[in-house]
């Protein structure tokens, strides 16, 4: 299954080892924000506009998204991981949440949980190919 991994910017090397993990275990993963090639700088909005153009081009490749929220008293002012989800959702991907209710779409039904990323392994690896 080609999965796109969505989480806080500077989360990347964290999303770099779940990566590798899940490859091992049968899936190919299509988010290369997690690179860290996808520095914000100063403002400038036609690098911005190329890398969200990126992550909807992988996005849209993806079979299922897996988010991972932050903490609700957690203060984050950016937020594509929140347009992703949606974006998800939209387009009918299978998606699953790491983490928690960060707002009210994390509620719908069609959103899948895992308590911890282990127990994510553990559900996608029944479903590797």
């Amino acid at each position: 299954m080609k999965i796109y991994l969505s989480a806080r910017y500077r989360r990347f090397q964290e999303m770099q080892l779940y990566a590798s993990t899940l490859e091992k275990i049968g899936h190919k993963v299509v988010s290369s924000w997690i690179n860290g090639a996808h520095e914000a700088r100063d403002n400038d909005v036609s690098m911005w506009r190329k890398f969200a153009e990126k992550d909807m081009e992988e996005l849209k490749e993806a079979d299922c998204l897996v988010a991972f929220t932050e903490h609700p008293d957690s203060d984050y002012a950016r937020g594509g991981r929140h347009v992703e989800l949606g974006m998800a959702i939209v387009w009918g991907k299978e998606i699953w949440v790491v983490g928690y209710i960060e707002n009210v779409f994390c509620a719908l039904p069609q959103i899948n949980f895992a308590h911890s990323v282990g127990d994510l392994f553990v559900e996608l690896q029944m479903t590797g190919e």
